[in-house]
C-alpha cells in the first residue's frame, strides 16, 4: 500500500499529489494509493487538522485516480462542506 518516496516526491514534482489552492486553508490534499490487495487505486483525502478518508471510488489504475483528483475534487470538498 506505501508508495516509495522517491515515487511520491516524483508525483509531488510533478504535481500530481494535489493541495486544493483556494482562499480557504480547511481544503485537503488528495493522494492516490494502490489497494493493499492490488486490485485498483483509491484516494487518501487529509484534512489540515490532520484527519484522513479514503473517498467512496475504487479506480481501476494509477491515472484513473489521478484524472479524478484533477476533475472531480473541487466539487467533492463543495459537496462535503455543505453536508
Amino acid at each position: 500500500m506505501h508508495r516509495s518516496s522517491e515515487t511520491l516526491d516524483q508525483n509531488r514534482q510533478h504535481g500530481l499529489v494535489f493541495l486544493m489552492a483556494t482562499n480557504e486553508q480547511s481544503n485537503p490534499t488528495f493522494e492516490p494509493h494502490k489497494t493493499e490487495d492490488g486490485t485498483g487505486y483509491y484516494i487518501l483525502v487529509t484534512w489540515p487538522d490532520g484527519r484522513t478518508e479514503r473517498t467512496g471510488g475504487l479506480f481501476k489504475d494509477e491515472t484513473a485516480a489521478l484524472d479524478w483528483i484533477r476533475l472531480g475534487s473541487r466539487a467533492w470538498i463543495a459537496r462535503r462542506k455543505k453536508s
